[in-house]
């Protein structure tokens, strides 16, 4: 069975820091206002998203590898 720990530190952290840096740095770039409030309702925003995907990607693998027995 594989373990959840990866994938679930991959989609709440990893990848919601990554996607909000890179919209920070857009912004930053484009010459708009970056507030500290907007940096973190992305980043909230995101985790939670990754709360949902993390869930749905352990259990697409668990049932992949009840299949292959």
């Amino acid at each position: 069975m594989p373990k959840k720990g990866p994938i679930f530190l991959f989609c709440v952290i990893i990848f919601p820091l990554v996607v909000t840096l890179l919209l920070t740095l857009y912004r930053f770039i484009a010459g708009r206002e970056v507030g500290m409030e907007q940096i973190l309702s992305n980043f909230l925003g995101y985790a939670v998203g990754g709360l949902f995907v993390g869930f749905i990607w352990y259990n697409i693998k668990k049932l992949d590898q009840y299949g292959k027995k």
